[in-house]
Order: C-alpha cells, then structure tokens, then sequence
C-alpha cells in the first residue's frame, strides 16, 4: 500500500458521524444469531482448556445458525456459516465426523454439517506485508456471502498469542475483513493464566466472551460461561453441557442420566448378586448402590432424579451412556 493509499484509509476512517445521522441510520436487523449466546456482529471469543469441547459445541451452533432450527430451546437466526478448520486438515475432520470407509460411524454417530467449511494449509492472516494485505483481500470476498465466520483456532496463524502487538493487529484486521458480520474465533487457554497475558489479552479485545470449562473429576458435565460482553448483560448462570464421544450434543437432561445409571446398577446387580430380583426397598437400594461404590441414599437420590419429566431449558449438553 502507497503513502497516497495509506492517507485515504485513514482519512475514510477519521470521518465523523452527527448525532442526527446516527438517529436515522438503519438499525441493526437483529442483536443475536443463537439468543443469548452468540451476537449478530463482532468477534465472540470462545476459548477454554484442550479437548473441552470448543469445536464440538461451534459445530452445533454452525449447523443451527445456517439452518435457523432453535439451538437447545435457543431461537436463532438464520444466516449462510463459514467454518474455517485451521486446527484439522479435510481428512482427520472428515474421520471424526463420519468414520472410514472401513469402520464408518452409525447414522446415529454421524455429525453431518450443514455449513460450509474450508480448510487453508496457510493462513497469514496477520502478516503486516504484501502477502497479508493480498490474503485479507481475498478472504474479505470469499466471506461476503456468509453471516458468521467460524475461525478454528488462534494458535494456528497467530505465532504467539502472548504478544500484545500481535492481539492489537489482529483484532484490528478482523475489523477491517468482517465489517459487521460475526465472528467465533476459537482458542486454547493457557497453561498458566495468572497474569495479564496470552488468553486474557485476547479476551480484553473482544466484543464477547464465552469460557468453556472441561468436567470436574468424577463429573461429566462441562460448563460454558459468559465474561465480558459489550453486547449483552452479565449472565450468572452458566449454560451446562454434555458433549459425547462423537461430538453430539443435546439438552442437559438429568432425568436421562440418572436413569441410565439405575439401569446399569441393575443389570451389575442381578449379574452378581444372587437373589437381587427378590429383593425390596432399601435392601434394593443398598444392593445397587453397592455395585456402582455408592450408598442407598444415593440410589434414592437417582431415582427421584430418574423422575423428573423434562430438561431445564437453556441447560445445554449431551450424554454418554
């Protein structure tokens, strides 16, 4: 780019607007793509540990928001979705989608996309030279027809995510390609997160953040949690999830869970306790606790749960058997 190029940018950039110019300008069409918990507009950066799920989880909202089905009771808008896989070349996504030729998955097992994907071996998306300013071009034109800009993940055309300068230009280009299309950008947390760097550096650029947290020891629930947010309120509760082996995700449903639990304790107990099917009240209880390590009171405690007719909506996740 010439100095001459360089003035006309930023003297494009320097215009103002007046107050009664901003009263009548259209209004955005819509705050939300998934209600609550994706914007319309502007990055949404979705981070959390290695294998939490973050990619799972964008599958789901890619394929909700192109279709504009509801996501998990959620109302969203439809729009055309762009998934950009820098983290997983075209053959290992297609593996983990839909198997091999020689061990497909179930029909049941399959995630079948309903968005478009993209799989760039290189992406210099940052690089402040000619290439970059080539490459931002082209992909500003190859987004025009998409509403939400999938992008899987930072680390992998960000060299070092610690590096302030880095964060600024980046945010900087997003800006200047999306307009005012949305954007999930995705990212690995850091191992040590205490100080003023890496993640919580590119958290402070976004417009919107979402923490996905891996299941605590002995759990299988995952929790995604909204932070900073120019665009919405601060939200308390977090969404909770399940995502299966297979990338599956459906309405968090205690009820599911806990019967699946009885059935296994079940079919333990009567495989190695003699005379289990004789057996009554706590006597039960006490036997299908036993072959699962837990007592009565928590057989009791499943069955209440077992009970329960429907999920809590906006209560996200899957399960696994």
């Amino acid at each position: 780019m010439t100095k001459g190029q360089k003035r006309k940018r930023f003297r494009s950039m320097l215009v103002p607007h007046t107050g009664k110019d901003l009263q009548h300008a259209p209004l955005v069409e819509t705050a939300w793509l998934v209600d609550g918990m994706i914007p319309s507009t502007g990055v949404t950066f979705l981070h959390g540990p290695t294998t939490a799920g973050k990619s799972a989880l964008t599958w789901a909202i890619g394929n909700a928001v192109q279709t504009g089905n509801p996501l998990f009771g959620m109302p969203t808008v439809k729009a055309k979705v762009l998934f950009v896989s820098l983290d997983m070349a075209e053959s290992p996504l297609k593996m983990r989608w839909f198997g091999t030729k020689d061990k497909p998955k179930p029909p049941s097992a399959r995630f079948n996309p309903e968005f478009n994907c993209t799989f760039p071996p290189m992406f210099p998306f940052i690089e402040d030279n000619e290439d970059g300013d080539i490459f931002r071009d082209e992909f500003k034109d190859s987004i025009k027809p998409y509403g939400l800009i999938i992008i899987d993940a930072l680390g992998r055309f960000v060299g070092d995510t610690i590096s302030g300068p880095d964060a600024t230009r980046c945010y900087q280009y997003l800006r200047q390609v999306l307009g005012e299309k949305a954007c999930i950008l995705i990212h690995h947390d850091n191992k040590k997160d205490e100080d003023y760097s890496g993640t919580k550096r590119w958290i402070d650029f976004a417009q919107h953040q979402l923490h996905l947290k891996p299941p605590t020891p002995g759990s299988i629930m995952r929790t995604l949690k909204q932070g900073k947010s120019q665009l919405a309120a601060d939200r308390d509760e977090p969404w909770k999830l399940m995502i299966d082996s297979d990338g599956k995700i459906c309405l968090y449903d205690e009820a599911q869970i806990a019967r699946a639990r009885l059935k296994k304790a079940m079919k333990l107990a009567r495989r190695d306790i003699p005379g289990f099917n004789k057996l009554k009240g706590r006597k039960r209880d006490k036997a299908l606790g036993e072959v699962i390590g837990k007592s009565d009171r928590h057989v009791r405690t499943l069955r209440k749960k077992a009970r329960l007719k429907e999920p809590k909506l906006y209560l996200v996740g899957g399960y696994v058997p």
